[in-house]
């Protein structure tokens, strides 16, 4: 009798945790909604941002070159973009893979890094890869704006004291 009851206690605490499980998985596709919405919205403005700077500065700068460059002057830095976010392994894991596959295939193991998420943080610098900088990603839409502002000062800051004139931004696209 004793081992009935224990099975069933054990059957109980297995639709306990399935019942968690689930409703991570509800709040994680929640959250996703949340960032699919901002990205929505925010390649909405960026159209409408580069439409407006053509117009404005299409007479004041058509001699002068680009600031950034892809030609081999100045040192490159790359940007690699993961996740924070619970449940999301197998996207760090994704960009992980092709971030390394591009660091080989441009010899690019001496240039400068920013990695956005913890997790991807910690799977490069395990590979020997040498980090200047990880960004935390905001845990909601609201905290964008400042995760971009930190982003564009530290670009501005290789831009000046690193001379660096390429950058290259890994991040995962998603799929139909």
């Amino acid at each position: 009798m004793q081992k009935l009851e224990q099975l069933q206690r054990k059957v109980q605490n297995a639709e306990d945790l399935q019942s968690i499980v689930r409703t991570m998985k509800v709040m994680a596709s929640i959250g996703i909604h949340q960032f699919e919405d901002a990205v929505d919205a925010l390649g909405d403005y960026y159209d409408t941002l580069e439409r407006g700077l053509q117009v404005v500065l299409a007479n004041e700068f058509s001699e002068a070159g680009p600031f950034l460059s892809s030609d081999d002057e100045g040192s490159a830095g790359i940007i690699v973009i993961g996740s924070s976010q619970s449940l999301c392994g197998p996207f760090d894991e994704t960009i992980l893979t092709y971030a390394q596959k591009k660091i080989i295939e441009d010899e690019n193991k001496e240039a400068s890094f920013f990695v956005l998420g913890e997790r991807l943080s910690g799977y490069l610098k395990s590979d020997g890869v040498s980090i200047d900088r990880q960004f935390i990603l905001p845990g909601s839409a609201g905290g964008i704006n400042s995760l971009v502002l930190e982003l564009l000062a530290g670009i501005e800051e290789w831009q000046t004291q690193q001379e660096i004139r390429t950058i290259m931004i890994l991040h995962n696209k998603p799929e139909e």
